[in-house]
């Protein structure tokens, strides 16, 4: 049977920031993230066949021993050479795994989506969204295989969007997984698979197995904002390891978009936290599903959130983390989630005579 387990855990470690009013300073934190807020996009701008023959060996009749290789049909063999094709081959495969691709299969429309089939052709996707080309970054893709990113700290990801270039187009999943995410970057601001999306987005059937994600602010698995746009039926699976100083998520840091049939099934190990580093990065706004949703008729349906435990100084929620006016949550749920207050001494103190250090099950501020 599921369980929601809340421990709030005091720790006397003294704050830094100076003792400013708790609702001036969110309010205009809220104000920075609404997308109907003038400030809002200002205050976030940033930045045919082949075919081989092999030469008998001296001595040998060619016309018995020579070796003939067709990639496509496969290798006619003569006598000593059984390994020969076989080698070739992989060697082959290797370098062209390996190499950059510069352009997609398809067209980048919903009748013929390009298509995306490797981790070139993500990082390549990347690229053309993060430089600012309009043409790709509103197109159609498709998944059309696994995908494994490989991520290490020698090998991290760069996520597709940015906050002056979010990703507008639509991405469809297909049932295929992509694992392997690593980013770990303390200063990154919109970490995840996708940096930002935008309106009118759209991320569908999107799985991503297995992510370490460590930034600033806006930092989940799938994105770390999802600021507009529409999100169905995304889910995030294996162990995860995810964390920033604001606006953490499971699968979205933050974000105004709608969100539906979305699932994080985490392993035992999983963390989602909200790490104090300063004031307005007080490790605050932290979710299992997602850390931030502003106001507006924004809505969080039929999403579930299990085996993960998720720790932020206030505002942390099973799900949702902080919910504001007019949110519409419906049909959520969790099961095997810890929620952990991991507020410095000074800090709580000063928030939980407010009543505002908020842990819940479902959502920790609504």
């Amino acid at each position: 049977m599921g369980y929601t387990k809340i421990i709030c855990k005091i720790l006397e470690i003294p704050v830094r920031a100076e003792d400013t009013e708790a609702q001036t300073a969110e309010s205009s934190r809220v104000e920075a993230e609404d997308p109907n807020s003038t400030n809002a996009e200002s205050q976030n701008d940033g930045t045919g066949t082949a075919e081989e023959s092999v030469e008998a060996k001296p001595g040998e009749d060619e016309s018995t021993e020579a070796l003939s290789c067709d990639k496509t049909d496969g290798c006619i063999l003569g006598a000593g050479h059984e390994g020969d094709c076989v080698a070739e081959e992989t060697e082959a495969l290797s370098e062209e795994a390996g190499k950059a691709v510069d352009s997609f299969n398809g067209a980048g429309t919903a009748e013929q989506p390009y298509i995306i089939s490797s981790a070139e052709d993500l990082k390549l996707l990347a690229q053309k969204v993060n430089g600012g080309d309009s043409a790709y970054n509103k197109a159609y893709y498709q998944l059309t295989a696994d995908i494994d990113l490989v991520g290490s700290a020698e090998n991290q990801w760069t996520p597709i969007g940015t906050n002056a270039n979010p990703f507008t187009g639509t991405f469809i999943g297909t049932g295929f997984t992509i694992s392997g995410l690593y980013i770990d970057d303390p200063e990154m601001e919109c970490a995840g698979l996708f940096g930002k999306i935008s309106s009118p987005a759209k991320l569908v059937g999107i799985t991503v197995s297995g992510a370490t994600v460590h930034g600033k602010s806006n930092v989940g698995t799938i994105a770390g904002s999802a600021f507009t746009g529409t999100v169905e039926n995304c889910k995030v699976i294996g162990q995860i390891d995810v964390s920033g100083n604001y606006m953490v998520g499971g699968m979205f840091g933050g974000g105004y978009a709608s969100i539906t049939g979305s699932s994080v099934e985490a392993t035992d190990g999983s963390t989602v936290s909200g790490i104090y580093k300063a004031s307005d990065l007080e490790g605050d706004n932290v979710g299992g599903l997602i850390g931030f949703r502003g106001e507006g008729a924004i809505s969080t349906s039929n999403c579930s959130v299990s085996g993960v435990t998720v720790a932020g100084t206030r505002k942390v929620g099973g799900v949702v983390g902080s919910a504001y006016a007019d949110n519409h949550i419906e049909n959520c749920s969790v099961s095997n989630v810890s929620l952990v207050c991991n507020a410095p001494y000074d800090y709580a103190k000063k928030y939980s005579v407010k009543n505002q250090l908020c842990v819940g099950g479902i959502v920790g501020l609504f």
